[in-house]
């Protein structure tokens, strides 16, 4: 059964390296590594949605801007200016990684966390719409970095799928690990979340989602782009995405014994 949690933490950075190393080296593992690691995480302050001031986009100023004022655009290789901070960026979307509508849409932390929040080229998160990651056999959209179309995973019953390109696999995968192991109290609803999600255990994910995940976080180690987007959303946000901080939290909660 699911844990709801309720404590609203901001981590310090000592306290929380102290916490996490002290729980792999006793050996915690699966769904009690996975509780205490939502409960640790959880907490922080959110931006407000959409534009204007310590919104959204003004934090997409600070953790997806080039030295050049370009938009680190993990969808597209069109290359787009920041006019200034908090301004929306034409031709642009807020995109949720993690669909929002697969825990039903409602305004809550997860909504507004920058950890899985992306500035995206529109024409690929309108295709992207809500499906769920997995190996495209069939491409309705290649633009050389993103494609959606017809899956071709083992196991995967979704009728469509999103693949970003190879060096970006880990960056989505960290993302969706943090999103199920944070917000595991949430409600996975709707299609097609029941493709993916399964709420009646802990890890969150059915089988296929799973085994695809953890081998895209094993192709794609942590980058040093990832590794900065992170401190800036801690910046703001003060919590933190653990998978970034120890990949090998990955295979102690969803490959243990």
């Amino acid at each position: 059964m699911k844990t709801l949690i309720l404590i609203l933490l901001f981590v310090l950075p000592e306290t929380y390296c102290c916490k996490i190393e002290q729980w792999i080296d006793d050996s915690l593992c699966c769904e009690e590594l996975k509780d205490s690691l939502s409960m640790l995480c959880r907490g922080g302050v959110r931006y407000n949605y959409g534009k204007g001031q310590n919104s959204t986009w003004a934090g997409f100023y600070l953790t997806d801007r080039n030295a050049d004022n370009s938009v680190i655009d993990l969808y597209s290789p069109c290359i787009r200016y920041f006019s200034k901070q908090g301004e929306s960026v034409g031709g642009m979307h807020i995109e949720h990684v993690f669909p929002k509508s697969w825990w039903g849409g409602e305004v809550n932390d997860a909504y507004k966390d920058l950890h899985h929040l992306l500035p995206a080229d529109g024409s690929a998160n309108t295709s992207k719409k809500n499906w769920p990651p997995g190996e495209v056999l069939s491409p309705t959209l290649d633009n050389g970095v993103f494609r959606t179309g017809s899956p071709r995973t083992p196991g995967c019953k979704a009728q469509r799928v999103f693949e970003p390109a190879d060096s970006l696999k880990g960056d989505f995968a960290r993302m969706y690990f943090y999103i199920a192991t944070v917000y595991q109290d949430y409600l996975w609803q709707g299609t097609p979340a029941d493709k993916a999600m399964d709420n009646s255990g802990w890890q969150e994910f059915q089988p296929w989602l799973r085994d695809l995940l953890i081998r895209w976080h094993q192709q794609d180690p942590v980058s040093e782009r990832e590794q900065e987007r992170q401190e800036k959303v801690y910046q703001i946000q003060g919590n933190r995405n653990p998978f970034i901080d120890y990949p090998e939290l990955v295979l102690l909660i969803w490959k243990s014994p």
